[in-house]
């Protein structure tokens, strides 16, 4: 492989992982319950990948029923995985909610054996068990709304896998462009029900916000990873997403003044240990 091609696309994969940690803080700067920030941000990227998707040439056409299916559950599970980590978010703050969303590792390793044939390895159960451990830290019993938001955090990382391994089985073989386009258009389409017209976008900047959200930090990341994808392993990958934490931690720290506990802290080194182990473990 071409070492200048190599380097460009470690840069495209680093900068999508910069904006999608950026996204952690949109849930803190917008004055929009979840469900409508989720709403305006699928809404957006959905038009931006659709509009790529044609101009690439890529297909629309499902092969069957049951692709289409799989592809309505997939964007069912994406919208639910957003709603529920931004509503954690806002619960509890940035570093906490995302240290418990990287529990979503793991989680793809311990479902990928019922789907396909992958097994489980005395190591992945290590990896197992450093992330409950990490968990537990974060999600004391003691810690008031905290504990909620961490175990809402958990369960938007479940529905972020199950999502993952259900596209990797059945979806793998069409346009990345298309098929996430379209996820985005599903979680808009489920959501529209809830938008509040009353909400003036105009105040504040927010509309410009929402514009920023769906495309810069939406958009951008999904079509840098799909490039990236081309020249990197999936080993590449996960390791440098295993700095979307770090990265989000610091971005809170510093433009939100949000300073993550120990606990938080401690937590966090275990699961993304974790993390890194699977990403250094893979083929």
């Amino acid at each position: 492989m071409d070492p200048s091609a190599r380097r460009w696309a470690l840069a495209q994969v680093h900068l999508g992982s910069l904006l999608l940690a950026g996204t952690a803080l949109f849930p803190r700067i917008l004055p929009l319950p979840a469900d409508q920030i989720v709403l305006y941000r699928s809404l957006i990227a959905a038009a931006i990948l659709i509009a790529i998707a044609r101009a690439t040439g890529a297909t629309f056409r499902l092969r069957s029923r049951a692709e289409a299916g799989w592809l309505a559950l997939c964007g069912l599970l994406m919208g639910l995985h957003w709603v529920t980590y931004y509503q954690a978010i806002q619960t509890a703050g940035v570093a906490l909610a995302v240290v418990c969303l990287y529990t979503y590792p793991i989680l793809t390793v311990l479902l990928e054996p019922l789907f396909g044939r992958t097994r489980l390895q005395r190591g992945d159960f290590v990896a197992g068990l450093l992330v409950l451990g990490g968990v537990a830290l974060v999600a004391r019993p003691d810690a008031g709304a905290a504990w909620g938001a961490a175990w809402l955090s958990v369960f938007s990382g479940f529905c972020y896998a199950l999502r993952n391994v259900l596209y990797r089985h059945h979806l793998r073989d069409h346009s990345p462009y298309s098929m996430m386009g379209w996820q985005f258009l599903i979680v808009g389409a489920v959501l529209l029900p809830t938008l509040n017209p009353g909400v003036p976008l105009d105040a504040g900047g927010l509309w410009w916000k929402l514009l920023l959200f769906g495309t810069v930090f939406t958009a951008a990341p999904h079509l840098l990873f799909v490039s990236g994808l081309k020249a990197l392993t999936a080993k590449s990958m996960g390791l440098i997403n295993s700095l979307m934490p770090l990265y989000a931690t610091v971005f809170a720290w510093l433009l939100l003044d949000e300073a993550a506990d120990w606990n938080v802290l401690a937590g966090g080194a275990l699961i993304v240990s974790a993390a890194l182990y699977e990403s250094l473990k893979a083929r």
